[in-house]
């Protein structure tokens, strides 16, 4: 899915592994080390790890994910329509938009 493709499996890797090192990593650390310390942090969901947004404390999600997310959320729900599964999606994910709903 186009709408999410900065969110990757590679990117979401990315971002664990310079979580994991952080603040304890010598050195210079670039921009981009220091966007993502202050903007996600690692949560542990059912022995994996999960990148989480500080500011809203919600999980972000990968392309490859969305789908089934998607998918599961509106089978859950009854086969609930558009606005109700975008809401509850929005209540747990940061990054799906309504367009991919």
């Amino acid at each position: 899915m186009a709408f999410l493709a900065l969110w990757t499996d590679q990117y979401e890797r990315k971002v664990i592994r310079i979580l994991k090192e952080g603040q304890f990593r010598p050195g210079a650390k670039s921009r981009e080390d220091y966007h993502v310390l202050s903007t996600f942090q690692l949560a542990k969901l059912a022995d994996t790890e999960k990148v989480i947004r500080k500011k809203t404390g919600k999980f972000l999600v990968t392309d490859a994910r969305a789908p089934e997310i998607i998918a599961a959320t509106h089978a859950s729900l009854g086969h609930a329509g558009e606005k109700k599964t975008l809401q509850n999606i929005t209540d747990t994910y940061d990054n799906i938009p309504m367009s991919a709903v």
